[in-house]
């Protein structure tokens, strides 16, 4: 019983977070963002082919079927995705706009590509999987406000929500499962507990949420908007 609690936890996990924006969705956001809510979603949820760097180095977590991408990967990729651009929605206002909003798909290449390049270079470096998504984000989403300063405060809102909600998930979830600690590596600095949470997943959920709020606003635009606009 013990083994089939712990080797659902990531799975459960997924479905909870899965249920939780998706009922947002249908009883709370703006019907003109739910779309491009769901659609910022899986967009996102395409990162999932990077866990394999993840596994073991930095966590190793069960999955159904001991495949090496897992369906909780997506789910949770999936997750990360949708929740973050609905905070988005609430301060980014085109997310809300009339016109309809497309995915420009050079501009999308024009970030993912120096994007995953400079994950896999610092990967390379250094070795450390997390290190390498943690400056990713803060570069990406660095150069996007260099030049968006009035999505500056509406992605620090996010950070500071999503970074503070999810690190908190994460200590409720290990007092549910506790012996899922153990999943993660404790190599310093991103193993290391601070306040019984991997540093990592805390490092990730404060910078993921603005890179996600700022490379979504970027790469899903009205159609013909110039780069200025919001």
């Amino acid at each position: 019983m013990t083994s089939a609690w712990y080797q659902s936890a990531y799975l459960v996990s997924g479905l909870f977070w899965l249920a939780a924006w998706l009922a947002y969705l249908r009883w709370r956001a703006a019907p003109l963002s739910r779309g491009r809510i769901l659609r910022a979603g899986l967009l996102f949820s395409g990162n999932v082919v990077a866990a394999p760097f993840f596994d073991p180095e930095y966590w190793a977590p069960p999955h159904a079927g001991n495949w090496p991408i897992g369906m909780e990967d997506y789910l949770f990729a999936l997750d990360a995705g949708a929740i973050v651009a609905c905070l988005a929605a609430r301060w980014m206002p085109h997310w809300t706009a009339a016109e309809p909003l497309w995915l420009h798909r050079r501009r999308l290449l024009a970030w993912a590509l120096p994007g995953y390049a400079l994950f896999f270079a610092v990967l390379a470096l250094t070795g450390r999987s997390m290190t390498a998504l943690v400056v990713t984000h803060m570069a990406v989403t660095a150069a996007i406000l260099y030049r968006q300063p009035a999505w500056r405060a509406p992605a620090l809102r996010c950070a500071l929500v999503f970074g503070v909600a999810y690190s908190l998930y994460v200590k409720a979830f290990l007092l549910v499962w506790p012996l899922a600690v153990h999943w993660w590596s404790p190599a310093p600095p991103w193993g290391a507990l601070v306040w019984g949470v991997p540093f990592g997943e805390i490092a990730w959920a404060f910078t993921v949420a603005p890179f996600w709020t700022a490379l979504s606003a970027e790469v899903f635009r009205p159609s013909g908007a110039p780069a200025e606009a919001a």
